[in-house]
């Protein structure tokens, strides 16, 4: 039980870590305050996912590997593979689709593209 503790505990620090290192090289002029609590949003919002909805995780990875792809007849044959391989990887490997999934949330979370993008925009026109 204590070994399951400490690799639970190293994998959410891991991971963490990673999104705050993301989080940084993606919005260098916030503050670190608020580059820390998003990290932590998206840290739950991964976690959650992660453990309740692994397809919503799979869709999000899929939506953020396929988003180079300018074609859409490529974008969607690879959006298709790259869903059923990682779909069955998640039945297995769970711990690499939460790394995927910390490049993949900020197309969620994000101030380009994402929610946030959406939220101030509903602000500006209400």
């Amino acid at each position: 039980m204590k070994l399951r503790l400490i690799f639970l505990a190293s994998m959410c620090t891991v991971v963490s870590g990673l999104l705050f290192w993301r989080n940084s090289a993606r919005y260098p002029t916030k503050s670190v305050i608020w580059r820390a609590i998003k990290s932590i949003i998206e840290l739950g919002l991964i976690l959650l996912t992660a453990i309740r909805l692994p397809v919503m995780l799979v869709s999000w990875t899929c939506l953020w590997l396929t988003r180079p792809v300018d074609q859409p007849w490529l974008k969607i044959t690879l959006g298709v593979i790259f869903g059923v391989t990682l779909g069955f990887v998640s039945a297995y490997f769970l711990e690499l689709l939460i790394i995927l999934g910390i490049f993949s949330v900020d197309e969620i979370t994000g101030d380009k593209q994402g929610f946030l993008s959406n939220l101030a925009k509903a602000r500006k026109n209400s």
